[in-house]
């Protein structure tokens, strides 16, 4: 009986998720193969069709500006109004854990998230806030009724299972007065999105 060489046996195939390769000559082969069906005439067409019908796609989900009427134009900052700021904890290799107001009485705060620690100006009386907490994925959001009086100084807290591991499930919000620490409004929760029902491990990637 013959002996088989270590030639004679078929290549070990390395697979990673979703595809398999057997060797570099395999590679070459299926890619001839993909490049050789590249060349039809109908192939051409389907790409050329499939690419027109991702630009229409594309082009209908890109998203809209927000109307100048509907961006929030804050009062000029002076004795007659409030100010409001939102509140952050800041992770070494996480994102960071960040609480701020996305909307007034309707009208969207345009500087987002970065301008969290940016006092907004509120005009005194009860103001309808539009609240954001925002981790990696994970995004929660409430709306919160606020009594706004002459020169006050508000900051907006909140408290979240969000965590490695944890349930991820809930944020709740409330504002103090800054100056005194006193609690002012009730709590509000809102649900957390983003993580489905996957467990969040994250990854640190150092920066260059």
């Amino acid at each position: 009986m013959a002996v088989q060489s270590k030639s004679d046996y078929p290549p070990l195939i390395r697979c990673r998720s979703d595809f398999c390769v057997s060797g570099a000559a395999d590679k070459r082969y299926a890619l001839g193969i993909l490049n050789s069906n590249m060349n039809t005439p109908m192939t051409r067409l389907f790409i050329l069709v499939l690419a027109i019908a991702s630009i229409f796609a594309l082009s209908g989900c890109a998203t809209q500006p927000v109307p100048p009427e509907l961006q929030y134009q804050p009062p000029p900052a002076n004795s007659e109004s409030g100010m409001i700021v939102g509140s952050q904890e800041n992770m070494a290799l996480l994102d960071d854990f960040t609480a701020f107001v996305i909307g007034v009485d309707g009208k969207r705060v345009m500087v987002g998230r970065k301008g969290w620690n940016v006092p907004l100006a509120l005009m005194p009386g009860n103001r309808r806030l539009v609240l954001e907490f925002n981790h990696g994925i994970f995004v929660s959001n409430a709306v919160m009724n606020v009594p706004v009086t002459l020169g006050d100084s508000l900051e907006l807290r909140y408290s979240t299972d969000v965590a490695v591991y944890g349930k991820n499930s809930y944020c709740d919000f409330w504002v103090i007065d800054s100056k005194s620490g006193k609690v002012v409004t009730d709590i509000v929760r809102g649900t957390v999105h983003g993580g489905g029902n996957s467990t969040y491990i994250p990854i640190y990637i150092p920066k260059k």
